[in-house]
């Protein structure tokens, strides 16, 4: 649904027609709040496209859109070999790399990586800038819901978004009593989210197929 079909939908319980600027900062809120409270398949992505262009370099800058990494970073050579990189803590990496960028450092193939201020940090710095870096992740950039806007979840899910942004309304307007009946609902409706998620991705078992 776009923003202005969901207003519509939802205005069939919120009656009023004076809140519309601030239903949409309000869905904007709710919908950055979905995506951090359960890691939806909607909003993970890959990422090969990761480089240091420069010898001696060692620091990658993250996708705009990064959230949550999935996994670890993945080093990836020209000769198709590739394998995960080892996660320590930036502080356990300035303990083994004090000075990575300096002149006389040894490069070499890389075996660590820390992610500290939207950067990933690689060690010890690459002796070539062929290589390339793949990782998953969440995207957890908000985006500004409008009347023009897709907004996501009401394909599959749309009266669980409706009830959340219901709640967070009455809020606003200190109908506490409709507030929490509201929120209750979506908090319901989000655990039956989180479940159709988990089943989607790591279903307990299997369904065999066949001709009868």
């Amino acid at each position: 649904m776009v923003g202005s079909d969901f207003y519509t939908y939802c205005k069939k319980r919120f009656k009023r027609t004076d809140k519309e600027t601030e239903f949409y900062e309000v869905l904007t809120d709710v919908i950055m709040d979905m995506k951090l409270r359960f890691k939806s398949e909607d909003f993970k992505t890959i990422t090969t496209a990761l480089t240091i262009d420069t010898l001696g370099g060692y620091t990658i800058t993250l996708p705009t859109d990064f959230g949550h990494i999935i996994g670890d970073v993945v080093f990836q050579d020209s000769y198709r070999r590739s394998w995960p990189l080892h996660k320590i803590s930036k502080e356990r990496f300035d303990t083994l790399y004090p000075n990575p960028g300096a002149s006389d450092a040894t490069y070499e193939e890389p075996y660590w990586y820390c992610i500290y201020g939207k950067t990933i940090y690689i060690g010890p710095a690459p002796d070539k800038t062929t290589y390339t870096y793949q990782l998953n992740y969440t995207q957890e950039a908000a985006t500004t819901m409008t009347s023009a806007t897709t907004i996501p979840f009401t394909d599959r899910y749309r009266w669980i978004v409706r009830d959340i942004v219901l709640g967070e309304f009455y809020e606003l307007i200190k109908n506490y009593d409709e507030a929490q009946f509201y929120k209750d609902k979506g908090n319901i409706g989000l655990q039956k989210i989180a479940l159709n998620e988990e089943n989607y991705v790591d279903a307990p078992t299997t369904v065999a197929y066949r001709d009868i």
